[in-house]
């Protein structure tokens, strides 16, 4: 595909260059049945390019006929305790914050429809789920219907209290059309409320965490452009903030005026960092693999993928996750097996690197519970002892 000329949110001309990787997988949560096919997966490229009018991030090389949104994308956090506990504040903080008992919930990229069950079931309400990777299925004594399908204009039937667009946003390329036509839909309902949440680009380029850049996510956010492209799109923020110790960007917003406002003169972000911190990753693998050790990643997750995309020589023994649903299958493009914490001690890992060290305390009660006794390393500039 050839790359975009210009910003995919503002039409601005002026884009700089930030990062630039040939070749990476373009679909990091699609799970593989065999060795083969897994290493066999679709290729793309990243561009990643600010725009220096609006401050949006794209990968300009994006080609969303590469990327298959199907009931076979699985990426559920729903398995981690952390995970619904931080999920159940965020559902009673809108709740109780903007008077939602009893609503009716759309939720827009809903995956298999764990978190819009969960508001559903909090608020004593109803919802509606849309998702091309849904299975058809329904839930909660039915008061949830899911839709293995795509947002459209025409959706406004939907009649929605509150929608909410959670990690899927950056997987839309036209962001500012798309929540135009978000508005357009909520026009008959001038009190609905819109939930955001995405990656917070800003700790990803401030931390060179090169691991949380993917082809997938075409569209990158801090605080400052995702507040400005609410309000070109006629939304109001309310309050636009940073929730899961950093790594998320969440913004509460109300109908704001229809017609918006110009992009404002954004901050730019520098991801430098990434150079070196990959230059760093690459000689804590290669001292790893000299010393002969057996290591196991913990997530079989996009960020995972992303990391044996980035780091050569790179070929853990397996990667572990607490959803079943991954149990048996392959990551793509490393081929890395996939099993369950049950059966880890199988495999005789040296060390366990942490995908996401916010989940320490839950890997190492679990590890403990299976009378595993490994070390834990978290990631960062290097890995490091958690």
């Amino acid at each position: 595909m050839r790359r975009a000329e210009v910003c995919r949110c503002c039409g601005g001309r002026d884009l700089r260059e930030v990062i630039n990787v040939d070749r990476v997988p373009v679909e990091n949560s699609r799970l593989y049945r065999d060795a083969e096919s897994a290493a066999a997966v679709a290729r793309g490229d990243l561009r990643i390019d600010q725009c220096e009018r609006c401050g949006f991030v794209q990968n300009s090389a994006f080609d969303p006929e590469l990327v298959v949104y199907d009931d076979a994308y699985e990426d559920s956090q729903g398995h981690s305790a952390y995970f619904t506990a931080y999920a159940e504040r965020i559902i009673d903080e809108l709740i109780g914050r903007f008077d939602l008992s009893g609503a009716r919930t759309l939720e827009i990229g809903c995956g298999r429809g764990d978190f819009l069950r969960m508001a559903t079931e909090r608020s004593g309400g109803s919802g509606i789920g849309i998702d091309p990777s849904a299975e058809r299925e329904q839930g909660v004594d039915g008061s949830v219907e899911i839709r293995a399908e795509w947002f459209a204009e025409g959706s406004g039937h939907f009649d929605a209290d509150l929608v909410m667009i959670r990690h899927t946003l950056e997987h839309i390329p036209d962001v500012e059309d798309f929540l135009h036509l978000v508005r357009r839909e909520l026009a008959p309902r001038p009190d609905a409320v819109l939930y955001l949440e995405v990656p917070d680009t800003a700790r990803i380029a401030t931390e060179g965490a090169f691991w949380d850049v993917y082809y997938e996510h075409c569209a990158y956010f801090d605080a400052e452009s995702l507040a400005d492209l609410l309000r070109r799109t006629g939304f109001e923020p309310v309050d636009v903030r940073l929730e899961y110790e950093g790594q998320y960007l969440i913004a509460y917003a109300t109908l704001g005026a229809e017609r918006g406002t110009p992009p404002s003169r954004p901050t730019q972000m520098d991801f430098t960092a990434m150079v070196d911190h990959v230059a760093a990753w690459q000689d804590w693998v290669d001292a790893r693999v000299a010393a002969g050790e057996r290591i196991a990643l913990w997530a079989a997750s996009s960020k995972a993928v992303a990391l044996l995309s980035t780091v050569e020589h790179f070929d853990p023994v397996v990667a572990v996750d607490i959803n079943p649903a991954k149990a048996g299958r392959f990551l793509p493009a490393s081929a890395t097996p996939v099993c369950h914490p049950d059966d880890l001690e199988a495999y005789s890992p040296d060390l366990i690197l942490v995908m996401n060290p916010i989940y320490g305390d839950e890997i190492a009660a679990t590890l403990r519970e299976l009378g595993i006794e490994v070390p834990l390393w978290g990631m960062g500039p290097v890995p490091a002892r958690i």
